[in-house]
């Protein structure tokens, strides 16, 4: 599965986002965008302007298609600092407070205002023979980093992490084994600051910020043309072209250009100052500030060191069309963005966050309700389920009921007429001794019935009754005893299937009946068995008229 990560960048002059797949492997650049911000939305790093800001959040959304709402933020700015520390060792979960304790001494921010992260670069032993740790300290202001944060929640986007621009594009930089054991700078100029980054082997060692940028420049044609904001910008980005203008415009950002050089030149002058500091073996040029005319050329010639380009799309695979000129304007400007999304160039070193405490709560208790309302839907859907399965249950046991009443019914209304022959056969049965057999092979059907009903198991219904005699033999010889004198037919009701193989055995055992069988057996689902029975009347029968068969 993908591992993609959307890096937000705003900035001075544009809200800038990159879609990245670091998965695994060479990183994978899957979508770009950036939406222009009006003068003075942001302001050295922080929101000025948040309604602009979040307007323009949500145009880079919609007509960049970006889908996944999840972001890693970056600040930076005069309030955004690093700082490099020697403490006492201490273990892991205890370096936060033991920074805390120091913050007066390293920390420009009032305490309650501060937000701040740490990574450990080293653990050495110090000249008394105790051990201490090297530690790394990001802070930043909370009003700096609330402003950011405020305005992409506001534009509907989730904040995963804020981490620094600066850390962004040493993690750039360690991509396709670009690193190099010297120390290196990364110069971003941006519209409003320029920030001047030395790490070594993609360990962060000194972070500066410059309130000076490509505005600057802007605003230096602005007052020597007397045109507008816009206007200046348009024509600062067409210096090259020549024409009476372009030449007086060069000539108005001249001065801007040898700030932004004397600024820069000056900060890595002072990293290589530092006791135990190695001088700074290149400098690499990004940030969109740095496509302007002319300072290229002045900070190659007066920055002391030399001077490359920071090869964005060098070591990313595209999977997005972008032409070799694209890439040179794209390149600058997405730095920011696509260093956000790659991981740190030491295997499981942690990144700066300093996302405010109380958004990171609001985060987990919103995954937290999320779970639950999940987890209370999918009840409320066994209990549905549930319920429908019971519904069909009780359906089905109310039909059985109603299929029950209907036989009983039935019954009841057969019930006046059993009584009926009933009473026929008693009165029939006190007047037989008198009849006695007309012939030896003559069967008493009522009798027969009589014997049935008797030898009834408990539980037992008869609901049906059919009887056939035996066909007259024309001889006058008396019939055999084993010679049937009738059929009968009973259709009847038991206690489940067992009640078949009870009514077999107990009519089999009588003499006066042969041949007993049993067939059709069914159940219902109440557990009521229906079958039909027949049995042969024995000749043995006749001698038992007088008192039933």
């Amino acid at each position: 599965m993908a591992d993609i990560i959307i890096g937000l960048d705003i900035g001075t002059s544009a809200v800038r986002a990159a879609a990245v797949d670091a998965g695994g492997g060479t990183p994978a650049l899957l979508n770009y965008g950036q939406v222009g911000l009006p003068p003075r939305a942001v302001t050295e790093g922080e929101v000025s302007d948040r309604e602009a800001v979040v307007g323009a959040i949500r145009r880079l959304w919609d007509q960049g298609g970006f889908s996944q709402k999840q972001v890693q933020l970056g600040v930076a700015g005069l309030r955004a600092i690093t700082r490099e520390i020697d403490l006492p060792y201490v273990a892991d979960d205890e370096i936060e407070s033991a920074v805390r304790f120091q913050s007066d001494e390293i920390i420009p921010f009032p305490a309650e205002k501060t937000l701040l992260d740490t990574k450990v670069l080293a653990d050495f032993t110090g000249p008394d023979g105790n051990r201490v740790r090297r530690v790394l300290i990001a802070a930043a202001h909370r009003d700096l980093v609330e402003g950011v944060v405020g305005a992409v929640e506001a534009a509907g986007l989730e904040p995963m992490g804020v981490d620094l621009l600066s850390s962004a594009l040493i993690r750039l930089m360690a991509i396709g084994g670009s690193l190099i054991s010297e120390p290196e700078a990364i110069v971003s100029i941006g519209a409003g600051l320029t920030v001047v980054v030395v790490h070594q082997g993609g360990n962060p060692q000194f972070v500066r910020t410059i309130g000076l940028g490509g505005n600057s420049a802007t605003g230096a044609i602005a007052g020597a043309l007397d045109i507008p904001f816009n206007d200046a910008e348009n024509l600062k980005l067409q210096l090259a072209q020549g024409g009476v203008q372009a030449d007086l415009a060069l000539r108005a950002v001249e001065s801007t250009i040898d700030q932004i050089v004397n600024e820069v030149k000056g900060s890595i002058r002072f990293y290589g100052s530092r006791p135990g500091a190695s001088p700074v073996a290149r400098a690499l040029l990004t940030g969109g500030g740095a496509l302007l005319s002319g300072l290229p050329e002045a900070l190659a010639e007066k920055g002391g060191v030399p001077l490359y380009s920071l090869p964005v799309f060098q070591h990313l695979e595209l999977k997005v069309d972008v032409t070799p000129e694209q890439m040179s304007l794209l390149g600058p400007v997405l730095a920011a963005p696509v260093g956000l999304c790659l991981p740190e160039p030491s295997h499981g070193a942690k990144r700066f966050n300093l996302l405010p405490p109380e958004v990171t709560a609001r985060k987990k208790e919103k995954r937290l309700q999320s779970r639950m309302i999940a987890a209370a839907a999918a009840i409320v859907v066994i209990l549905i389920g549930l319920g429908v399965l019971r519904f069909f249950q009780v359906h089905n046991a109310e039909n059985n009921v109603a299929s029950l009443n209907s036989q009983i019914s039935s019954l009841n209304a057969q019930i006046p007429r059993y009584d009926a022959v009933v009473a026929v056969d008693g009165a029939y049965a006190s007047e037989t001794h008198l009849m006695g057999p007309l012939t030896a092979s003559s069967v008493n059907w009522l009798d027969v019935m009589g014997a049935i009903q008797s030898h009834t198991p408990p539980g037992f219904t008869v609901t049906g009754f059919s009887g056939t005699p035996a066909t007259t033999s024309t001889s006058t010889a008396a019939p055999s005893t084993s010679a049937p004198l009738g059929q009968v037919s009973v259709a009847v009701t038991g206690p489940g299937l067992a009640s078949a193989s009870k009514w077999l055995n107990t009519f089999s055992a009588l003499p006066q009946f042969a041949d007993v069988t049993i067939s059709g057996v069914t159940v219902s689902t109440s557990g009521v068995a229906s079958f039909s029975s027949q049995m042969d009347v024995t000749a043995s029968a006749r001698q038992l008229y007088t008192g039933g068969v």
